[in-house]
């Protein structure tokens, strides 16, 4: 079992992912081949009419997908783009969707310093003119792992710092978030959790000073 803990804004991720990604939904039509080197999937979940398609190989990565909500009779989708240079340590994404929202993110792991993961990134929105950018700096090593960030908005930045400590399975982590623009914390949150080798138990208290006070 590994001692190096995920970064806080990854914790409990798994049991998120199983919501987020249409848990319980009936997929059929889906198929895999590999040839070449190059990995491309597709399926098609019915629950929400969703389809997805990637193609990947060693340096570049494209994904596709598309869904129609039945209740809401909302059709959407998004295209994503993936190139990496595994020599520099450099990784440079961007999507698109259907609400006209670009993103895009630089990220950079410099060989020198094991751990060590920067990322800019940048949002768009075509309809309203809305920007926002953020520079992320993140360190993983055993037992530790720590991040901090800012969120360059309009109104004024938001500093946001953060560690988790892990020690056999059992984690800790902590998140401070300050307001430049309100002069007040904009988070205060904190979770506790045990990882497993086949399954995770976590917990966490999102604003817990004005909770608790």
């Amino acid at each position: 079992m590994s001692n190096t803990p995920p970064l806080f804004g990854d914790l409990g991720k798994s049991a998120r992912d199983l919501f987020d990604k249409n848990f319980g939904a009936s997929t059929f039509g889906s198929f895999l081949f590999n040839p070449d080197d190059v990995f491309c999937s597709c399926s098609l979940i019915t629950r929400f009419s969703k389809v997805q398609a990637v193609l990947e190989d060693q340096n570049r990565e494209f994904e596709t997908n598309g869904s129609h909500d039945l209740d809401k009779s909302r059709t959407q989708g998004s295209l994503k783009t993936k190139l990496k240079f595994a020599d520099q340590g450099v990784v440079v994404s961007e999507s698109w969707n259907t609400n006209a929202e670009l993103d895009t993110e630089l990220t950079y792991e410099p060989s020198r310093f094991q751990g060590v993961k920067l990322t800019l990134s940048s949002s768009f929105l075509a309809a309203s003119g809305h920007k926002t950018g953020k520079l992320r700096a993140g360190y993983r090593r055993e037992y530790f792992s720590g991040e901090g960030d800012v969120d360059l908005q309009v109104t004024g930045p938001v500093v946001k710092a953060s560690g988790v400590l892990m020690y056999k399975g059992w984690y800790a982590g902590y998140l401070l978030g300050y307001s430049t623009a309100t002069a007040k914390l904009a988070n205060n949150d904190v979770a506790v959790g045990y990882q497993g080798n086949d399954f995770t138990v976590h917990s966490s208290l999102s604003a817990a000073r004005q909770r608790l006070d």
